[in-house]
């Protein structure tokens, strides 16, 4: 973590692990982020910030990376991970509070491979992820937590790269092509 008022760097992180996908908490009090360890199910590690102890809070049930989004309350971790190795990914809420895993999506279904790189918005009403699907296409999907209601932003094979506004009224989408 690096201050904008300048100073040393502060580590956040315990020597010897392999870290990524950092996400600020909403309140912006901890940061949640991806340990790796090849061949094993990534953790999911906690830090307070901008100095507090970091530790393990979850691991991935199968996949060895992933990518974190917050829910908007503070209390949860969306990711992408699988039940098995043979699954496809698809979208995981994890509960900080009683460490419960609860599948969200379900990838495989209707020519999809994998869910990934979950986005609560503001609100807290919507999901937005990106779903591959065979034949090399990118959906950006707009899920409703309220009803599980699915809705496709954009489709085409052009790699994407996602962000809510503030308000939860917008989203915003780069594309390469």
């Amino acid at each position: 973590l690096q201050l904008r008022r300048g100073g040393d760097p502060l580590r956040l992180t315990p020597d010897g692990v392999n870290a990524f996908s950092p996400a600020f908490a909403p309140d912006g009090t901890s940061v949640a982020y991806v340990g790796f360890q090849e061949k094993h199910p990534c953790r999911l590690m906690l830090a307070q910030v901008p100095s507090g102890p970091s530790g393990e809070i979850g691991r991935c049930r199968s996949a060895e990376v992933t990518s974190l989004g917050w829910d908007h309350n503070g209390h949860a971790l969306f990711y992408e991970d699988r039940f098995n190795a043979s699954q496809f990914l698809h979208i995981v809420r994890y509960d900080i509070d009683t460490g419960v895993a609860t599948q969200i999506t379900r990838s495989g279904e209707s020519g999809s491979v994998a869910d990934y790189q979950p986005a609560m918005s503001p609100d807290g009403n919507t999901l937005l992820f990106f779903r591959y699907l065979k034949g090399d296409r990118l959906q950006l999907v707009l899920r409703a937590m309220k009803d599980g209601s699915q809705r496709v932003l954009v489709d085409d094979d052009a790699d994407k790269y996602a962000a809510w506004s503030e308000d939860s009224s917008t989203v915003f989408v780069a594309r390469n092509q």
